[in-house]
């Protein structure tokens, strides 16, 4: 790999492009570190597809750590955009909203802002509604310990009807399991963020999940009806 330590700028981003697209996974040693190391910002702007096309596995751990190291603003903002929109757990959203107000460039900060109001966890779309279920529970006690939950029994609530929700399927009890839904975990949370005793981003979470496992109930049973 001697061509990338080619003093050459365009020589070394070339060569790493064509290795990374020969060889894939085996080159994420190296890609990381170049994300870490470069100081060439198209460099590192392409580094960061190829870790996203190729999965890798540590690319979350990475993103937080170089959110707080990069010195280049915009890439600050992709990193703060793919912790969102890529990976959009929790972690992720606090991560983001707690670097936002201290990031130096107030254009960076700016465009935080609106991504973090732009915010809608996405679909995981490999889970059923068991899985997607299972997950919005530990998410739940995950957004009580942040403090987007004001408390203990509001979490409890929810973690019972999801519990409840997850019964019922295994009992075949589809209506019943729609009914606790569509009565009971999306209206409460509407109520809760009025009453201010969830945050917008537990809301999110609560409601968005919520859909998803509605979403998934259909495609394998029919229709949730309201």
């Amino acid at each position: 790999m001697s061509a990338l330590n080619n003093e050459d700028e365009d020589i070394r981003y070339y060569s790493l492009l064509y290795l990374a697209e020969e060889f894939g996974e085996e080159m994420n040693d190296e890609l990381v570190e170049q994300f870490v190391n470069s100081d060439d910002l198209p460099t590192k702007m392409m580094v960061l597809r190829h870790l996203c096309n190729n999965n890798y596995i540590e690319l979350n751990l990475l993103l937080k750590q170089q959110l707080e190291l990069e010195e280049e603003m915009s890439l600050r903002v992709d990193i703060a955009d793919s912790l969102l929109f890529r990976f959009g757990e929790p972690s992720d959203l606090k991560t983001v909203i707690g670097h936002q107000p201290n990031d130096p460039d107030k254009t960076a900060r700016s465009l935080m802002a609106f991504s973090i109001d732009d915010f809608i966890p996405p679909k995981p779309d490999t889970l059923n509604w068991l899985e997607l279920t299972t997950k919005l529970i530990s998410y739940t006690d995950e957004l009580y310990q942040y403090g987007w939950i004001q408390n203990e029994e509001i979490r409890d609530y929810y973690v019972q009807q999801l519990n409840a929700v997850n019964e019922a399927l295994v009992n075949n009890e589809i209506e019943e399991a729609c009914a606790t839904i569509n009565n009971q975990i999306l209206p409460q949370s509407e109520q809760d963020l009025k009453e201010q005793l969830i945050t917008t981003e537990g809301y999110k979470f609560l409601h968005y999940y919520t859909i998803y496992i509605k979403e998934e109930i259909e495609s394998e049973f029919g229709s949730c009806l309201e």
